[in-house]
């Protein structure tokens, strides 16, 4: 006879656990001007973007993917992951954000 456990274990979740950065370098104005997505900038619309970044290394480099835009079809998503790419550094110097971890951030696009 089967008998259940008490306790039984969880099924792991799929869902990745993500970390809270402190970043010691993260764009700024001057790089939102750069980076502004060239459609939104001619038709002057605004928006943000959620990106996902996976820690690459020792020195804080991330990779990124974009998970959401707003509006849609202005191009946030992706100049927000290539920007925070390009500029961003996380700190790893605490020890609880370690090579490999995920994190999200949100960038809010706005006209000068």
């Amino acid at each position: 006879t089967l008998v259940p456990a008490k306790n039984p274990a969880k099924p792991a979740s799929s869902a990745p656990a993500y970390v809270t950065p402190r970043w010691t370098r993260f764009p700024d104005g001057a790089a939102l001007a750069s980076y502004y997505p060239p459609r939104a900038l001619d038709n002057e619309v605004e928006g943000s973007s959620l990106v996902e970044c996976t820690v690459l290394d020792v020195k804080g480099r991330v990779a990124c993917v974009a998970v959401s835009e707003t509006p849609k079809g202005y191009g946030f998503g992706a100049a927000t992951a290539r920007m925070v790419q390009d500029r961003g550094r996380v700190d790893l110097s605490q020890g609880d954000v370690r090579v490999g971890a995920k994190l999200r951030t949100t960038v809010k696009w706005t006209l000068g």
